[in-house]
């Protein structure tokens, strides 16, 4: 309900909230349909979410079926925490998580989240820790990794 309360459309642009699973990505494209233009390049954002999808071939198979609907020029960005920066925290914190009764996740490798990109063409640096992603466009000083990665894609 407060997404949809911030979210409100101009003349300039419509801008739409959808409540939907991931793991239903036709409904999830039937109803971007009635805002979106899918004749034209569309940026598909999955950023904190596929860690949610716990098997990895799920995750795959959704992000096929999503980036097999929108047209050429369309990208799609990731953002997707994994052990590879501080291993033993992020294991620790994993673990605490998966043993609260939340919604389960999962950490993956820089070498899982690059199989999400299979079929586009990544944009420089590729997939890395996110400060590194533009580490020009951050304040002067030693750039940081945190325990996400992101990568954006463009579909050709």
């Amino acid at each position: 309900m407060h997404a949809r309360a911030l979210l409100t459309s101009t003349p300039e642009g419509v801008c739409d909230y959808i409540d939907a699973d991931l793991r239903e990505p036709g409904k999830i494209l039937a109803k971007a349909a009635e805002t979106l233009d899918f004749s034209k390049p569309i940026a598909i954002m999955m950023l904190g979410i596929l860690n949610f999808i716990v098997d990895t071939g799920q995750a795959r198979t959704i992000l096929r079926h999503l980036l097999g609907a929108v047209p050429s020029g369309s990208y799609i960005s990731i953002s997707h925490p994994t052990t590879e920066f501080d291993a033993e925290p992020a294991a620790v914190a994993l673990e605490f998580w998966n043993s609260s009764g939340a919604a389960p996740m999962c950490l993956r490798s820089r070498a899982e989240l690059r199989l999400f990109f299979e079929g586009t063409e990544l944009v420089e640096p590729g997939v890395v820790s996110c400060p590194r992603w533009r580490p020009d466009l951050a304040e002067p000083g030693e750039v940081s990794d945190v325990m996400h990665f992101c990568g954006v894609a463009r579909r050709p």
